[in-house]
């Protein structure tokens, strides 16, 4: 793929290494005034120096001059070799950010720092990444969604081979400082890998939220409507020649969510086919025995069992135990459910239905009956609960069209509480359903 940055120069490449030297010489002249005002203006980014900025280029005779002059590489000690993009990213100005993408800074140059020399995607991720403070941490959530959307950003090989930090990364801070679902969902749409498992830890996005301390089954929602395995295992993961995580290997998101007192992700696990293993049944009851010598204790304190707790978002131990009963409930009606699905009938699949239709799962009477997967001649497919071959239960279509609804069914047709999202992942509707139409407002 080839790419025409604002120089004018088919680079033949969508990412040009670029620096000060070589991008003037490529111009044929070297920096103008209004490209060192510009520099000396990012060193300290402000309401006063963004207004400067604007003004600067707003002045300028043409686009044409604004693009050249916006895609200068500084010179000065402090940001030699940065574009100007990736110096305003670096300072947090979201709407200096905004500003130099409206004038056509191109963000698929690349910085010529060492300790950089990357797209201003991995940039804007090495900040997340350092960062403590949670304005910070927004603001830079905020830039990475400018670059994404504006849609002269490739995102090429480059980012896609770091992807496992780009998108564990945010993860993390997603869950831990209650920033919003959008910038998962810009990422996804820009074809990050939404399956891709930490290199250090093994844990893909899908067990990170899963134990998120805030307890938010949105996020883990938007994962499994893109098909990723409810059931997916932690991986193995070796560094310095032994293994890293090793009593972690082939734990599932529920074991996490049952580790966390997490009932809302519970529920949602549970509603995608989350399977209540040996090792989920004995952490959550390790984790009730826990919590109920806490109590007694200290029933008010801060609940500090819970891994990769945030003093943001504290929790106390009677919480903690409360919503973990709600989970023990809800592990005993999954389990009851799947017994009672399963007396007197066969196992098999997948069993052609009809011509071009699947079932694999339980039947009876020569019908689904019971849990599993149809996959409909139209490729549509469903995964939930079936009642004499009819959807009736809590399951996921999957429709031709791409877009998905989880939620409730009765006598085939969609009926209670129920989402359907659009094939980006966007709410069309969440709410009440009924004779398999909206009944009711959006929430």
């Amino acid at each position: 793929m080839t790419s025409t940055v604002a120089t004018g120069v088919d680079t033949g490449s969508p990412y040009l290494q670029i620096n000060h030297q070589t991008y003037t010489a490529s111009m044929g002249c070297g920096p103008s005034k209004a490209q060192l005002e510009l520099e000396d203006l990012c060193l300290t980014l402000n309401d006063g120096s963004y207004k400067a900025i604007k003004l600067l280029l707003d002045n300028l005779p043409s686009d044409q001059a604004r693009k050249h002059t916006v895609n200068h590489c500084c010179s000065g000690n402090m940001m030699v070799g940065d574009t100007l993009l990736a110096c305003a990213a670096h300072n947090l100005s979201v709407k200096t950010v905004r500003l130099f993408l409206k004038y056509g800074a191109d963000p698929n140059i690349c910085t010529m720092k060492t300790w950089l020399g990357k797209h201003i995607l991995l940039r804007v991720v090495k900040d997340i990444s350092e960062c403590s403070d949670k304005v910070e941490v927004f603001k830079l959530v905020s830039i990475l969604e400018e670059v994404l959307n504006y849609q002269g950003t490739i995102i090429s090989p480059e980012v896609k081979a770091n992807s496992d930090p780009v998108l564990n990364t945010l993860s993390r801070w997603i869950c831990s400082h209650d920033i919003t679902e959008t910038t998962l969902k810009t990422l996804l749409r820009a074809g990050i890998d939404p399956t891709e498992a930490d290199q250090r830890y093994g844990t893909a996005p899908i067990h990170i939220y899963a134990m998120n301390t805030l307890d938010n089954p949105d996020l883990t929602q938007i994962i499994l409507d893109l098909g990723v395995d409810v059931n997916t295992e932690v991986r193995q993961c070796m560094l310095d020649g032994e293994v890293w995580n090793k009593n972690e290997i082939g734990r599932t998101p529920l074991t996490y969510a049952v580790r966390h007192s997490n009932s809302n992700n519970v529920k949602v696990l549970l509603q995608y086919g989350a399977i209540i293993t040996d090792v989920v049944q004995a952490v959550h009851d390790k984790r009730i025995e826990i919590l109920k010598k806490k109590v007694i204790e200290n029933g008010d304190g801060m609940d500090m069992t819970r891994e990769y707790n945030d003093s943001n978002y504290p929790q106390s131990y009677k919480t903690s135990l409360e919503k973990s009963l709600i989970i023990d409930d809800l592990l005993k009606k999954a389990k009851d459910n799947a017994t009672t699905a399963t007396a007197d009938v066969s196992v098999d699949g997948p069993t052609v239905m009809k011509q071009g239709e699947y079932w694999s799962g339980i039947y009876k009477d020569g019908l689904s009956h019971g849990y599993g997967t149809y996959t409909y001649a139209d490729k549509g497919m469903y995964k939930g609960s079936m009642f004499k071959g009819q959807k009736h239960g809590e399951g996921i279509m999957v429709y031709p069209n791409g877009h998905r609804y989880l939620g409730s069914w009765k006598n085939d047709l969609r009926d209670g509480e129920g989402t359907l999202v659009d094939e980006r992942c966007t709410k069309i509707f969440r709410g009440a359903w009924f004779n398999d139409k909206e009944s009711g407002p959006s929430t």
